[in-house]
């Protein structure tokens, strides 16, 4: 990975828990810290699968066997577009199994996703390193991808949550573009 030149990296380090009053000692404003708090990702290709360098701050917690939040990886194929759901056609991680093999789902507008491969994916201290086939991606993938990485949204599939709770890199509805070449 150390030769590898498209990293993006976190614009903050701290995922500081938010506690504090609003404008009025009536509201309230809490939040709690970053799960895994993202700081950098590389990609890379070989023509057959899409490689992603996960790395946080701190060893990367342990998949709790039910959510659906833990260390997603959404992606987008070709040039960006609405399509899919909120522009992105894939997500990686929502059901990681203990073999190393993780899901890859086809998202729809609303979010709901539909099983179309799989992906393989290792866990050491605080990188994540996945291996994910194009062909799951589909033709539009040999162009181009946009991935967004994402970790413990409250409400995972309401897109402005991706401002507020948990960790994404980048923010909100904002994707990294990678050309594949």
């Amino acid at each position: 990975w150390k030769d590898v030149s498209t990293v993006w990296r976190s614009i903050g380090t701290a995922a500081p828990a938010r506690d504090s009053l609003g404008l009025c000692d009536e509201t309230r404003y809490t939040q709690a810290a970053a799960r895994n708090n993202l700081q950098e990702i590389k990609a890379a290709n070989d023509g057959s699968d899409l490689y992603l360098y996960i790395r946080t701050e701190k060893a990367i917690t342990d998949y709790d066997g039910k959510s659906e939040n833990w260390m997603n990886i959404f992606v987008g194929t070709g040039t960006i577009a609405q399509k899919g759901w909120n522009g992105f056609e894939f997500v990686i991680g929502r059901k990681p199994q203990k073999n190393g093999t993780t899901s890859v789902e086809k998202l729809d507008a609303s979010g709901k996703g539909t099983s179309v491969g799989t992906a393989q994916y290792t866990v050491d201290g605080n990188v994540m390193q996945v291996k994910i086939p194009l062909s799951v991606l589909g033709s539009a993938a040999k162009s181009g991808v946009y991935v967004k990485a994402a970790d413990g949204i409250d409400s995972p599939k309401d897109i402005m949550d991706y401002y507020i709770s948990g960790k994404t890199m980048p923010y909100g509805r904002m994707a990294y573009q990678y050309g594949m070449s």
